[in-house]
C-alpha cells in the first residue's frame, strides 16, 4: 500500500468514526430526552433537572461533528463539549459508587471524541 493509499484509508476510517459517533449522540440525546430508562438514570444520579439539557447538547453535539466534515471548526467545538460531557459523565459513575463496566462506555465516548477532535484541529491547519 503506498503512501496515498493508507492516507484515503485513514480518511475513511475518521469519516467512518465521525459519522458513527455524529448518529450515535443524535440517538443518545434523542434517548435522554425520550427513554424512561434515561429518566430513571438521571434521577439516580439526582440530575433530573439536567436530563433535558443533556439530550439537547448531545443531539447538538453529534450533529456539529457531523457539520464539521464540511466546518472542521464547528467540530472542534463539538467534539470538545462531548468530550467534556463524556468526562463529567465518568465523574457522576465514580461519585455513585457504579461499576467500572459502567463507566466504561462514557469513558471510551470521550477519548474517541478527543480523536475526533484531534482530526478537526489537524484539518484546519492543512
Amino acid at each position: 500500500m503506498n503512501e496515498a493509499q493508507k492516507t484515503l484509508t485513514a480518511s475513511g476510517l475518521y469519516i467512518a468514526f465521525v459519522c458513527l459517533f455524529g448518529l450515535s449522540f443524535l440517538l443518545f440525546g434523542w434517548g435522554c430526552l425520550a427513554s424512561p430508562s434515561m429518566f430513571r438514570e438521571f434521577a439516580r444520579f439526582n440530575l433530573s433537572s439536567f436530563r433535558i439539557l443533556a439530550g439537547v447538547l448531545e443531539m447538538l453535539g453529534g450533529l456539529g461533528l457531523l457539520v464539521g466534515l464540511w466546518a472542521p471548526a464547528i467540530g472542534v467545538f463539538s467534539a470538545a463539549g462531548l468530550m467534556i460531557m463524556m468526562a463529567v459523565g465518568v465523574t457522576v459513575r465514580v461519585r455513585a459508587g457504579d461499576s467500572l463496566p459502567l463507566m466504561a462506555p462514557a469513558g471510551l465516548c470521550a477519548l474517541v471524541n478527543l480523536y475526533i477532535g484531534w482530526g478537526f484541529v489537524n484539518a484546519l491547519q492543512m
